[in-house]
């Protein structure tokens, strides 16, 4: 019995830790948008993406590694934010 009280415990931290995650995050979509920059994604977690949902041109996320999150804003940083969501852009050298 004691065991599931642990398991309790560790996943009612990881839900709270999410939690505060995304209300962080969340502040900085707002900012994004009060500043009238481009959102691509907001995304609770990182690596593979378990769940997705398009709405209003933002792509809402939740991935499989709960201890981060991020709001991909390409305006800021175009090549961080490719290589964050793993897909490297394609980079011209003269």
């Amino acid at each position: 019995m004691e065991i599931l009280i642990t398991i309790g415990y560790i996943v009612l931290c990881v839900l709270l830790f999410s939690l505060s995650i995304a209300i962080h995050e969340f502040g900085h979509f707002l900012a994004a948008r009060w500043r009238g920059l481009r959102v691509d994604a907001f995304s609770i977690g990182f690596g593979p993406v378990l769940w997705r949902k398009l709405i209003n041109g933002v792509e809402w996320r939740i991935s499989a590694i709960p201890f981060g999150g991020y709001v991909a804003i390409p305006d800021v940083d175009p090549e961080g934010t490719a290589k964050m969501q793993g897909s490297e852009g394609k980079s011209e050298e003269k």
